[in-house]
């Protein structure tokens, strides 16, 4: 009976084995036949790894940034054509590359550039307006008061930042970005203000300047809210807070000719001061103001949809103007135009990066356009890969050279002109 009970047991453990056995393959069997689903699982679990990192974590960030930081500016649309093709007079070239550095390191920020007599003035970005006379540069005068710190706008408040600079009648006249506009004598250096304020309110960014033959003076004042060191806002902006002034220094008297610019920059009287253009930068468009004749007192455009965004219009020897392209709208793909229909993101620009960090990355090209005297471009000038001018905010014809001025360049630029125009 124990011998049958125990070979009883002794079978049943063995069947139970057997069938435990049995029961082993099946379960490992089973993740063989899993393994598709398994590996479909591992790549799902992947993408949505790769998803939430880089895609739901900065974008829940970006929303948080644009929800809690304060935008320094309210953008609106910037309505502008499509660029037009770089062909024919505006084909691309290297021709910018050919030139030379005049003063490398040994100025800062020379804006604007008059000829006078064998002298050669600019205003820079300490404050000062300096005399270059046979490749020696002198202090001519600082219209502002020390400390001159480059960095700071409380200072540069104080300091002053000459920007337009014309000749008329011996002296040398400034506009000051801070301060407003100066008489400059050449001979002694002592300055003269001539107007801090208009219609009884202080500027906070004046920009240009030209003088007819009268001695009455055309202003841009390129906007309201900014000041010099803080461009980059009106641009990202693409709101219209600039105007055109008129000043007539006999009797102290100001009249704004056009409101409502998108970022006046440079002013240019025309060969018989019978009309005043003035550059609307974001725009990438001249208006021109009819100072005589039956369109007086109208505004029309007079170039429109240029390759660049403009900045300061100077005269050409033959009757037309130069015009330097200080962000040039191609070739290729055009930061300014993707950002111009997209204001969301230019609030956010602002919101997550400082004007100090956007202007560490200079523009990817630099152009200069020859405009004949009924404003079409005849030829250009090029530097698409080499950066030799950095950002050309004027250039100036003398003597059968191009001279280039830059806001934030160490040097100013020299090119002969007959030999880039038969090139």
């Amino acid at each position: 009976m124990d011998r049958d009970t125990v070979r009883h047991r002794s079978t049943g453990q063995s069947a139970s084995g057997g069938g435990d056995e049995k029961h082993t393959k099946n379960v490992v069997d089973e993740p063989e036949e899993e393994t598709g689903d398994a590996g479909w699982t591992t790549l799902i679990r992947v993408v949505a790894g790769i998803i939430v990192t880089f895609v739901f974590i900065p974008g829940l960030l970006l929303l948080l940034v644009s929800l809690t930081v304060p935008a320094p500016i309210n953008p609106v649309v910037i309505s502008v054509p499509e660029p037009p093709k770089l062909e024919g007079a505006l084909e691309v070239n290297d021709l910018l590359t050919r030139g030379e550095r005049l003063f490398e390191n040994e100025i800062l920020g020379p804006e604007s550039i008059v000829f006078h007599k064998g002298h050669m003035y600019t205003g820079t970005e300490d404050g000062k307006i300096l005399d270059i006379k046979d490749g020696k540069i002198s202090v001519l005068a600082t219209l502002g008061k020390p400390p001159c710190d480059v960095v700071s706008l409380k200072d540069a408040l104080t300091c002053g930042r000459p920007l337009g600079l014309r000749m008329h009648g011996g002296s040398l006249y400034v506009v000051d970005s801070y301060l407003g506009l100066f008489k400059v004598s050449v001979e002694t250096g002592k300055s003269q203000l001539l107007l801090s304020e208009i219609a009884g309110v202080k500027p906070a960014f004046v920009n240009n300047v030209d003088i007819d033959s009268c001695g009455i003076i055309y202003i841009s004042d390129s906007c309201r809210t900014w000041h010099m060191k803080e461009f980059l806002y009106p641009c990202l902006e693409g709101s219209g807070t600039g105007r055109l002034i008129r000043f007539d220094p006999h009797n102290n008297s100001t009249e704004v000719l056009i409101d409502g610019l998108h970022f006046a920059n440079g002013v240019q009287l025309s060969p018989d001061e019978d009309f005043v253009l003035v550059v609307e930068g974001i725009s990438a468009r001249i208006l021109r103001y009819h100072l005589k004749g039956p369109k007086k007192g109208q505004v029309d455009t007079f170039v429109e949809n240029l390759p660049g965004l403009p900045d300061n219009i100077r005269p050409s020897s033959d009757g037309g103007y130069w015009l330097c392209g200080a962000l040039p709208r191609g070739p290729g793909f055009s930061l300014f135009d993707f950002l111009a229909a997209r204001p969301l993101i230019r609030k956010l620009i602002t919101q997550l990066f400082s004007i100090d960090t956007l202007l560490k990355y200079p523009a990817p090209s630099t152009s200069v356009y020859k405009l004949n005297a009924q404003g079409e471009i005849v030829r250009s000038f090029w530097d698409v890969h080499q950066g030799i001018l950095g950002v050309c905010t004027e250039v100036t014809e003398h003597d059968g050279v191009l001279y280039t001025g830059s806001y934030s360049s160490s040097f100013i630029g020299r090119f002969d002109l007959k030999k880039m125009e038969t090139a």
